[in-house]
């Protein structure tokens, strides 16, 4: 009785590891930013930001309440990479055309290829 339910149990489980192997040889990584539409992203609030795979910006939209892919297309790696944000404020501001205490930033992410913020 035992070496039968051995027998069985082998066979279930060779089974079972040619099915993974199946499964995993089957898998393909997707290139984040082919999947992105082209368009204008409607973005209400720039909220949280951060990097994906390929250099895919994604910003959370609290108010929209959605999350947008952007492609950055910044994809130069760099092994590391000097940060000044001192100013950036007054930077954003004047390219937007408004005084430095009328905006808010409210995250800042760096880049984990090209380390550019």
């Amino acid at each position: 009785m035992q070496p039968r339910f051995l027998v069985r149990a082998a066979i279930a489980l060779g089974a079972t590891t040619m099915i993974v192997l199946l499964v995993l040889s089957a898998y393909r990584p997707v290139d984040a930013a082919a999947v992105l539409t082209a368009g204008k992203a409607d973005l209400k609030s720039a909220g949280a930001l951060t990097f994906g795979p390929d250099g895919v910006l994604f910003v959370g939209d609290s108010i929209g309440g959605a999350i947008v892919a952007l492609d950055t297309n910044d994809k130069t790696p760099v092994k590391t990479a000097a940060v000044n944000v001192q100013g950036l404020d007054q930077k954003i501001a004047g390219l937007v055309g408004v005084m430095p205490d009328q905006i808010l930033i409210n995250d800042v992410a760096v880049n984990p290829i090209s380390k550019n913020v």
